[in-house]
């Protein structure tokens, strides 16, 4: 029977930890071109004081063409890791995504406090 070959990586391998402010967003870009599928976990950790229902929204956008691609209008998908209203508590979530490139969009919904985020990808890189 065949099994896949899986490159696990360190935590923070696509986004090494930093502070998301309160209300903003990043896009960070994934590159799965040479693999079958990438595992992504997104880390969103708390800082000192955060209100009650925040979130961290990931936004997936697919990448299409040759050289930066053009992003897709929609997103293909999308997690919400919650906040936790416990200082310094982590959340995460996952999704899979499968051969392509992706700009993924992380926002922050607490409108004043910023958090911690991260995000590391695993990828299936052959079936054997």
């Amino acid at each position: 029977m065949a099994s896949p070959g899986m490159i696990r990586n360190a935590a923070g391998n696509a986004l090494a930890s930093q502070s998301l402010g309160a209300a903003s967003s990043i896009i960070v870009t994934i590159d799965v071109s040479t693999d079958f599928q990438c595992q992504l976990q997104v880390q969103n950790t708390s800082g000192s004081a955060i209100s009650v229902n925040s979130a961290v929204n990931a936004l997936v956008y697919r990448l299409v063409g040759s050289g930066a691609g053009v992003q897709d209008s929609s997103p293909i998908s999308q997690i919400s890791i919650p906040t936790s209203p416990t200082a310094n508590t982590a959340q995460l979530a996952s999704l899979t995504l499968e051969t392509g490139r992706y700009n993924v969009m992380l926002t922050n919904t607490d409108s004043t406090n910023a958090v911690t985020i991260l995000i590391t990808a695993d990828f299936v890189n052959q079936v054997s």
